[in-house]
């Protein structure tokens, strides 16, 4: 999935509609399996409404604290009205408060988003395509998300959009969704998509070939096969009301946690494993966490680059956010011959690799909250990030 320059969460890229070569058969083939049918969305009660702004606020009540963060096309479901307000409840149970002006009877949909950002004024332009965006992170989307932050004079956000067009077609981050399974995102959508499983002889129709080789990266080890076994449907972010496509994988011979995976052969550096670090990883872990001496709950995780260590570490602060979540504090280091260099601030996730995925000779930064995965380029910049898990929200 790519992550776009935006308040609200991305939209992945959607696969092609793959082009299929049939030989002409020597004898009559067998009809192709149908594709058993998904269940009817129900009817939208007259009372649901869908956000329209690109990322909106949850609230405690009218004016009130922020404890949730809506993403564009939330359904919601209306249960009072206060003016310029509505007390609403979100498809995962939670109830708050959102402003009345930021919603709508119909969900948004790319079609017409895109088209009000072709048509809208200069003042309104930036909006639309976030949102747009938002729904559809095809190229030319993200060419007019670009193009938009360029004439606001935004030239660092346009210059992250276009470091994600180069995100390889082919490269994907392990999904957050299950601890438990190996999956990437094939598809996502913000429709009523119900769960189910896709037959092996329906994979060819959403550009899934079952016999294409898979290449796993782990934090340290060359890449090793893998293969898929599993093509599905699934809710991701029952809060944001998206579902998607999720190929499940098996990796043989992995000697960790399985950090990316390239669909065909991946470039000629994944084909070595990490270079070794200095200090010894009992040494540099020692190192950082005395950066978190007196503090609780410290978790310390860190990664070999280019002969040091990069690390997070975190600990907890016994307070609580908007959402209800535990506040965390920490610091992004580098250790190495010399000692330990705090490169950043950190509050959230922890680091899970540092390894050369585009084959440039520079590494790419991978990261976890556990809600979602993503990737950092040498200058800061993320380059993709899959669907949040709704982690709050």
């Amino acid at each position: 999935m790519i992550l776009l320059l935006l308040a609200c969460s991305s939209a992945p890229t959607v696969a092609p509609e793959p082009v299929v070569a049939t030989a002409a058969p020597t004898k009559p083939a067998d009809p192709e399996p149908p594709e058993p049918p998904a269940p009817p969305a129900p009817a939208e009660p007259a009372d649901r409404v869908f956000v329209t702004a690109s990322s909106l606020n949850l609230r405690s009540a009218p004016d009130g604290a922020a404890i949730g963060k809506l993403r564009v096309a939330s359904p919601l479901q209306i249960l009072d009205r206060k003016p310029g307000w509505l007390h609403v409840r979100v498809e995962n149970g939670k109830e708050g408060w959102v402003a009345e002006g930021f919603v709508s009877p119909e969900r948004l949909t790319a079609a017409a988003a895109i088209e009000k950002a072709r048509t809208a004024p200069d003042a309104e332009r930036l909006s639309w395509w976030q949102r747009a965006a938002a729904l559809d992170s095809s190229r030319p989307v993200l060419e007019g998300l670009a193009a938009a932050y360029e004439a606001a004079g935004d030239t660092a956000a346009a210059a992250g959009v276009r470091s994600q067009l180069a995100w390889p077609v082919g490269l994907y981050l392990p999904s957050a969704l299950r601890e438990d399974t190996l999956s990437v995102e094939w598809q996502v959508t913000y429709d009523y998509t119900p769960d189910r499983d896709l037959p092996p002889a329906t994979w060819s129709r959403y550009g899934l070939d079952a016999a294409e080789p898979w290449w796993a990266l782990t934090a340290t080890g060359a890449a090793v096969p893998a293969r898929p076994t599993r093509f599905h449907v699934t809710t991701l972010n029952e809060c944001g009301g998206s579902s998607g496509k999720l190929v499940d994988l098996e990796a043989s011979g992995a000697d960790g946690p399985v950090v990316a995976l390239h669909r065909g052969n991946p470039p000629a550096s994944w084909n070595r494993p990490a270079a070794g670090a200095h200090p010894d990883p009992d040494t540099a872990r020692a190192a950082v966490a005395k950066r978190a001496e007196g503090k609780s709950e410290i978790a310390v995780h860190l990664v070999p680059e280019d002969g040091a260590w990069i690390a997070t570490v975190t600990w907890d602060t016994g307070q609580y956010g908007e959402l209800g979540n535990a506040v965390r504090e920490g610091h992004l280091l580098k250790v190495d011959g010399s000692g330990v260099t705090v490169l950043e601030d950190w509050t959230y996730g922890h680091i899970l690799a540092s390894r050369d995925l585009l084959g440039t000779g520079e590494h790419v930064r991978i990261f976890t909250d556990g809600c979602s995965t993503w990737a950092v380029d040498a200058h800061g910049t993320r380059l993709n990030e899959t669907e949040g898990t709704c982690c709050g929200c």
